[in-house]
Order: C-alpha cells, then sequence, then structure tokens
C-alpha cells in the first residue's frame, strides 16, 4: 500500500468494531431508520414520508424529459404483456394478493350517496395529493382506511385520486396506520 494511504494491510491487526452499525439515524416524523446507511437511502426519510412527498416542478420536469419520445414497439408491449400475464397467473405471485379480499362484497352502505358525501366532506380534493377532482378529470376514489369492505364509517373513509389509491395497494399496515393517524388529527378521532 502506497505511503500515506490508511486502511487494512496483511499482518497487521484491525483496529475497530466491523459489526458495529453506525449511530441511528431517524425520520422527521421520528421513526427510526435502518440499522446501516446504505439500507436507508439517500432521502433519509421513512417509506411513509417519502412517498407522501410531493415532487418538486424541477423533479417532475426531469422525469417529463426523461419520458418524452419513448415509445414502446407493439412487439415489446406484447412481451411485456406476456411476461406479466406468465409471472401472475398464481396470484400468490402477485405482491398485492390478500388472499381473495378483493372479492369480497362491499356493505349495501357504501353507495354513490355515501361516497359522495365522503368527497364533498374532503372538499372534493385528495387527502394524499391534495389535487382537485376537477383537475383529474376523473371523481375521487374512496378508500376504506383499515381495508375492511363492511366498515362503512365516515372515519373509515377517505377520498384519494386513482394513482394514490394505488398505492395503498403495497404496505396495508403502514398506510392503515398512516391514514388513521391523518383523520386523527383532523377530525380527533381515535381508533
Amino acid at each position: 500500500m502506497p505511503k500515506g494511504v490508511k486502511g487494512f494491510q496483511k499482518g497487521h491487526r484491525f483496529f475497530g468494531n466491523p459489526t458495529r452499525a453506525a449511530a441511528p439515524a431517524f425520520c422527521k416524523c421520528g421513526k427510526q431508520l435502518a440499522k446501516w446507511p446504505s439500507k436507508r437511502g439517500k432521502s433519509g426519510l421513512c417509506h411513509k414520508c417519502a412517498v407522501s412527498r410531493p415532487f418538486d416542478d424541477i423533479h417532475k420536469q426531469k422525469i417529463s424529459n426523461a419520458l418524452t419520445g419513448y415509445v414502446k414497439t407493439p412487439t415489446h408491449r406484447a412481451r411485456i404483456s406476456a411476461a406479466a400475464t406468465e409471472r401472475f397467473k398464481d396470484p400468490t405471485n402477485v405482491p398485492w394478493w390478500e388472499g381473495g379480499k378483493s372479492f369480497e362484497d362491499y356493505s349495501p352502505q357504501f353507495n354513490e350517496r355515501l361516497k359522495e358525501q365522503i368527497r364533498k366532506r374532503d372538499s372534493y380534493r385528495c387527502q394524499e395529493c391534495f389535487r382537485h377532482q376537477s383537475e383529474l378529470g376523473r371523481r375521487l376514489d374512496v378508500h376504506h382506511i383499515n381495508f375492511d369492505k363492511k366498515n362503512c364509517k365516515p372515519e373509515n373513509l377517505i377520498a384519494l385520486c386513482a394513482s394514490c389509491h394505488n398505492q395503498t395497494k403495497y404496505g396495508r399496515a403502514d398506510w392503515t396506520e398512516y391514514y388513521q393517524e391523518r383523520m386523527k388529527e383532523r377530525n380527533g378521532v381515535s381508533w
């Protein structure tokens, strides 16, 4: 090893504890992050805070520039479709599979009238990204916070745009906790 360069050299003893983790780090919401810095991500935020953080205009422009002009050929689309079809033939391979929970019927109380009341209560804004229903070109979805289709109490329902609603498929326990906290802060609802 060149003179002046420090590091492990054959025949020398290693000083320090290689199994010792780095100092604990915390997200701005107070949740402790992963033990190792390489597992924490660059943002220094937990999953919920990172997902709920809105993109700034610069980031949106970078995404737009990266995708501009990129068109998949029909052959490429067919191969992607065939691969997905094959991969998801067995429902247990689908990441958001919950044992057939999506086939359960909704409660009779979960009707258009109730959905419209929830949208109106939430001022026709997605409660995650805060976009107005008129910007989206379609009505807001009404999401069951605890994923129980039979629980149609207003404190268990929240208006979300389709994009934010799709995100709730992954990490259901985290999203349930997150939206319950949001409703508690907003309405003083205790779970």
